[in-house]
């Protein structure tokens, strides 16, 4: 559904825009913030319709706390948007997310899954409707810390909504709905030292 040599394109600048940092992973601790804003190229497998491919507006917010220097804990919410003249896309998810440090005295490299629910809808001129399910996603991203409470960091994360239902003015509509995206943002994290 979506062009996977446009996704290791972008791994592959990921990893060569991340930064290694001198600073310590123990200056990581306490409760987060953080949001970043970006692109997703989306694969929409609709019923009767087939794979739609779009490229969209795509960000995240999320809020958490450090459980150990390599180990944060938080929910995040995603979201993508896709509009044309005759139709707009969009789809929401809100998930329970891990991030882990496997470099643990450092901080510029880490990886991240998160597992929630999450929403599609269209909205077009002649009709409308929306579909719900389960989702999960996982990524990779590199942080460059701007101070001591501030990073700065690039997110490469797969995103996915498998077997979703379709209703239409609160109708069920026979077949299932399958979301998948390629989310690439660019995004801000603050942590609160001491807690």
């Amino acid at each position: 559904m979506i062009a996977w040599r446009s996704c290791l394109l972008v791994l592959t600048a990921l990893a060569a825009c991340t930064v290694p940092l001198a600073a310590q992973a123990e200056q990581r601790r306490g409760f987060w913030v953080g949001a970043g804003l970006g692109g997703g190229a989306a694969g929409i497998d609709i019923p009767a319709v087939g794979d739609v491919g779009k490229l969209g507006l795509s960000g995240y917010v999320n809020i958490g706390g450090t459980v150990r220097p390599a180990v944060l804990l938080g929910v995040e919410g995603i979201g993508w948007l896709r509009s044309d003249p005759d139709t707009t896309r969009q789809l929401g998810m809100l998930s329970a997310v891990v991030s882990l440090y496997p470099l643990a005295d450092k901080d510029f490299f880490f990886v991240k899954a998160g597992f929630g629910a999450a929403f599609y809808a269209e909205n077009a001129s002649q009709d409308a409707f929306r579909a719900y399910g389960f989702a999960f996603h996982a990524g990779v991203g590199g942080d460059y810390r701007l101070s001591e409470k501030i990073l700065l960091g690039l997110l490469v994360q797969y995103v996915r909504s498998p077997n979703q239902e379709v209703k239409r003015n609160r109708q069920i509509l026979f077949g299932k709905l399958d979301f998948e995206m390629i989310q690439f943002s660019l995004g801000v994290r603050w942590h609160k030292r001491g807690w």
